[in-house]
């Protein structure tokens, strides 16, 4: 398909962006910075031209479809209506790589209005996560199922993913706020915060609950059908969910790492004396040794092997293994924390040289305002017509559910957040702890609803 080309075309220019945006970090001059600006743009350029290719791959699809279940042959206003209804981001693959689309966008956006030097390498590091979680999913174009033949979807995911991107660049921005703010934000309590916030997600990674009472890290597990790999499926199950095994090893890694953040945060809050950056980099290093257990299981394909009273419960004869498609969408994730982790140790080893990097502390908090406010408007927009498109259908407005739940959460965080701004007292470091607050909701409402991590729903493609 002409569309995964240019996508990884598009992929290969935003590794060289970042590449020479680093170095640019080290040589400040100015032409350095406006070519890896031009290859950014080039390449949001080809993604673009991808993502047209392949809303024309969607759409051929479609009309050979609706054709071959009416049995008669479309034409005019017909057969444009039906071709133009599968917009490239109605399935799990398409939403991420059209997620990184927005980043990019958003990105591209912040460069023109504030210039933030550390801001593009966030924006293209998570585009990049995104595209990489793509590249490990299903990436055919199946017809749509009837309740996403709809122009809502036009509107509601666009609003959704612009809205969802500014979010994460004014988190960043947030971030980099209260590391600049050294006269109001004491370091010791910003890295207790962080640490914090690092174990809840490396918990939710792990599994919840499950990773301590079992001890294990679960992941789904891979059958052969013919060449490919596909998911092995619990047909016990009255929703045929797909089957978890432990991956060996990881489960205690991830429990001694969360306890150790845990404990990390406790002292480096309760004792300013102490040597943060030691700290920070023995985590860091427990992490980095979790993920390379990860990775040998993912490159090696560990085999597994399934008791016979289950086998005949299980949707692939076998054998099975486990690989990247086995926990893609939480690895990626993972790797997020690793270069969240990362990047603070680097700070505390050279805040002057970060610290340099950034504008004033109040212009940071100006951009993330502006950014938090657009990101509310049509976060908004979501709510509105994600209701509409709900009634239409589903048959109901509101219902609960994971999804929607996770968009008012956002939604209500941002309110909060646009609130303190305006009032005496709480403008400054607490907002801008709640717009790094807004980092998380996301990752939980979007990705870990819409992956089927932390909870399922009729807007969850993990098993899809």
């Amino acid at each position: 398909m002409y569309s995964t080309t240019l996508y990884n075309i598009s992929s290969a220019g935003y590794i060289f962006s970042l590449a020479i945006l680093g170095i640019h970090l080290l040589k400040t001059k100015n032409i350095v910075l406006k070519i890896a600006l031009l290859l950014v743009s080039v390449s949001f350029l080809t993604q673009t031209l991808g993502m047209l290719f392949r809303w024309i791959e969607a759409g051929y699809l479609e009309v050979g479809a609706t054709q071959k279940a009416i049995g008669q042959e479309l034409s005019g206003w017909s057969w444009w209506v039906v071709f133009s209804q599968h917009p490239p981001w109605s399935n799990l693959y398409e939403i991420m790589v059209y997620m990184s689309w927005g980043i990019i966008l958003v990105t591209l956006i912040c460069e023109i209005k504030w210039k933030i030097a550390l801001i593009r390498q966030a924006g293209l590091i998570l585009a990049l996560l995104a595209l990489g979680i793509a590249s490990l999913t299903d990436s055919s174009i199946k017809p749509l199922v009837p309740a996403l033949k709809s122009w809502w979807i036009m509107i509601h995911v666009i609003s959704a993913s612009i809205a969802y991107a500014f979010g994460f660049m004014a988190a960043f921005m947030c971030f980099f706020a209260l590391l600049k703010d050294n006269a109001r934000v004491e370091r010791h309590k910003i890295a207790s915060y962080f640490l914090v916030s690092m174990a809840i997600l490396i918990f939710a990674l792990g599994g919840g609950i499950n990773l301590f009472t079992k001890q294990d890290y679960f992941v789904k597990l891979l059958g052969h059908t013919g060449n490919s790999l596909s998911l092995v499926f619990d047909l016990s199950a009255n929703n045929s969910k797909a089957f978890l095994v432990p991956m060996p090893y990881v489960g205690y890694f991830l429990i001694t790492i969360i306890i150790m953040h845990i404990l990390s945060s406790i002292m480096v809050y309760f004792f300013k004396k102490i040597n943060i950056f030691n700290v920070l980099i023995l985590n860091f290093l427990f992490l980095f040794i979790c993920l390379c257990f990860m990775l040998f299981h993912d490159i090696n394909k560990t085999g597994v092997i399934i008791p016979e009273n289950i086998m005949h419960h299980l949707s692939l004869p076998g054998p099975y293994i486990i690989s990247f498609l086995s926990h893609q969408w939480s690895f990626g994730l993972f790797v997020l924390v690793f270069i969240l982790e990362l990047f603070l140790c680097v700070f505390f080893i050279k805040p002057k040289f970060i610290l340099n990097l950034l504008p004033s502390v109040e212009s940071l908090e100006y951009s993330s305002y502006k950014a938090i406010s657009f990101s509310f408007f049509l976060m908004t927009i979501v709510l509105i017509t994600g209701a509409l498109w709900a009634h239409y259908a589903w048959g109901r407005y509101w219902a609960w559910d994971p999804k929607e739940t996770g968009a008012l959460a956002i939604w209500l965080v941002y309110a909060i957040f646009l609130h303190t701004r305006r009032t005496s007292g709480l403008s400054g470091p607490v907002s801008s702890l709640i717009g790094v607050l807004g980092f998380f909701i996301i990752i939980i409402g979007f990705l870990g609803v819409n992956l089927g991590l932390f909870s399922e729903g009729l807007h969850s493609y993990g098993n899809s």
